[in-house]
């Protein structure tokens, strides 16, 4: 009941809300789930599911992060989630794949290559930013380690890029390659005049003729 000085008015309290609120002020995250899960979502609880699942990440409580996510309707992340607590399940919480994989989901994808790097892990850093379709990354990796095939990366990537229409950074891998000629037919192809025009004055190169 509300007093506001002239009227008396009545508000129906949320029990469920009131003891999520304290649940969350304890940090006890697996009773604000219990609480949440046989609530509709609605706005106000799936931003309170969003508040768990960040709560729960920072803890690395997976399996509430877990359970967040799925609640959510985010498959993808609650399906990344279920990999990862399959993995601390064999390994342990501080298994530095799981923490690779714990900075993957943080979006630290630098950090995550360093700790795979760090454990000698060159093609599972590779393969990460293949899965990001960081392909740049990948290869970078690729030549700071010598690696046997990074020629053929560099030849797919580049394929790649021509197969999805982006000649502008097909481009921009000629440019870094010296293929200057190239460089500035693809840039002129891709709509991109200036950087053509770029290219010939940086590097006195003539302007190739169809």
């Amino acid at each position: 009941m509300v007093d506001d000085g002239q009227n008396t008015v009545s508000y129906n309290l949320d029990e469920a809300l009131i003891q999520f609120g304290a649940a969350l002020e304890y940090k006890g995250l697996d009773k604000a789930v219990e609480i949440l899960e046989p609530l509709e979502l609605t706005p106000e609880t799936e931003a309170n599911w969003k508040t768990v699942a960040k709560m729960a990440l920072e803890q690395q409580n997976l399996y509430v992060a877990e359970r967040c996510y799925a609640a959510l309707g985010n498959i993808s992340k609650a399906d990344y989630l279920r990999k990862i607590n399959k993995l601390v399940a064999q390994e342990g919480i501080n298994n530095f794949r799981v923490q690779a994989k714990l900075a993957v989901l943080d979006k630290q994808f630098y950090k995550a290559e360093a700790i795979l790097i760090q454990h000698g892990e060159i093609e599972e850093a590779m393969a990460m930013y293949q899965e990001l379709h960081r392909w740049d990354e990948s290869i970078k990796i690729a030549e700071k380690n010598n690696h046997r095939d990074v020629n053929e990366f560099k030849e797919n990537y580049f394929q790649w890029l021509l197969e999805t229409n982006q000649e502008a950074k097909a481009a921009e891998v000629k440019e870094r390659e010296c293929d200057y000629t190239t460089a500035i037919s693809l840039y002129l192809k891709g709509g991109l005049p200036a950087k053509a025009a770029n290219v010939v004055t940086s590097f006195s190169v003539g302007v190739p003729q169809d």
